[in-house]
C-alpha cells in the first residue's frame, strides 16, 4: 500500500459547507450498515452450504470429517457470544438509528442552517 506524503490532497483542504460533510457521514454510516447486512446473508449462507456439505461427506461414508467440520467450522458465531445479526442490530441500535435521526432533524429543522451555511460563502 503506498503512503502519502507531502501536501495534503485538494479534497482535504476545500472548505465544504457543514451539511455536504454532515450529509456524506450519515450516507457512509447507511453504507456500512448494508455491508454488515451483507456480511450477515453470506455468512448465513456459508453455514448452510457448510451443512449440505455435512450431509454429503456422511453419505460419502467419510464420517470423521463430516463430524470434524460440524464440531470444528459448521454454526460458530463470528465474534464469540454474538450471532451475525446481533452484530448488525447491535449496529442499528448504536450508530444507524442515531445517523437517521440526525438527518431526519436536519431536513426538517435545520433547512435554516444549511441555508445560513451557504449565504456565508
Amino acid at each position: 500500500m503506498e503512503m502519502r506524503t507531502g501536501a495534503p490532497r485538494a479534497s482535504a483542504t476545500r472548505r465544504w459547507p457543514p451539511s455536504v460533510s454532515l450529509s456524506k457521514a450519515l450516507e457512509t454510516t447507511e453504507r456500512a450498515r448494508g455491508h454488515l447486512f451483507s456480511f450477515h446473508q453470506l455468512t448465513g449462507t456459508a453455514d448452510l452450504e457448510l451443512d449440505r456439505a455435512v450431509e454429503l461427506l456422511r453419505a460419502a461414508g467419510h464420517h470423521e470429517w463430516a463430524e470434524r467440520v460440524e464440531r470444528e467450522i459448521l454454526g460458530r458465531n463470528v465474534i464469540p457470544g454474538h450471532w451475525t445479526f446481533q452484530i448488525v442490530e447491535a449496529y442499528d441500535g448504536r450508530t444507524t438509528r442515531r445517523s437517521r435521526s440526525w438527518n431526519a432533524r436536519r431536513w426538517t429543522g435545520s433547512r435554516r442552517a444549511a441555508t445560513t451555511c451557504s449565504r456565508r460563502r
